[in-house]
């Protein structure tokens, strides 16, 4: 019985540790949805989780949403746009109370899908890079869609750090 008690801490880590590969097992298996969900966009947020950078990418023009998160309430702060329409829809386009609200809807419901696979965020805006697709975890990893690392700059730390899931896409602790 002692030592299954002093065994415990470490039966926790591995537990974690499983669970943790989990999270990036299931979003390997769901990168074509994910793909397709995050296209053409980002999501980031700062370390507290409740300030929010919603971005939608068009040639080389990039629309900005800023939401912030009060109590499970998405409030929109501010917007930077440069092209019009918007990816999210022409109606968008009028800076209506109607359109920040629809905006916080979005981010809201992008951010549960999101949540459910164990991402805090995710930009499409590193493809010039090499990295069409990254998705921050929140246990920390990155997971990214790299096609070619022949195109990922001079950076052999980087390359290093990756752990190849499947067909182009990697993992980094």
């Amino acid at each position: 019985m002692k030592a299954l008690i002093y065994n415990l801490p470490l039966l926790f880590v591995l537990f974690l540790g499983c669970r943790n590969n989990h999270n990036v097992e299931n979003v390997y298996a769901n990168r074509a949805y994910l793909t397709d969900l995050c296209k053409a966009k980002a999501l980031l947020k700062n370390r507290g989780n409740n300030f929010l950078v919603f971005k939608t990418f068009k040639n080389n023009k990039v629309n900005e949403y800023y939401v912030t998160l009060d109590s499970g309430k998405y409030n929109f702060t501010r917007d930077t746009i440069q092209y019009v329409p918007d990816i999210l829809g022409s109606k968008l386009a009028r800076n209506t109370d109607a359109d920040k609200k629809e905006i916080c809807r979005l981010v809201r419901l992008l951010n549960e899908k999101l949540d459910s696979f164990g991402i805090n965020g995710f930009t499409t805006g590193f493809t010039s890079l090499g990295e069409p697709m990254k998705f921050y975890m929140k246990d920390g990893k990155s997971i990214v869609n790299i096609p070619d690392l022949k195109k990922i700059p001079n950076d052999e730390e980087y390359k290093k750090r990756l752990k190849k899931l499947g067909e182009s896409w990697y993992y980094m602790d």
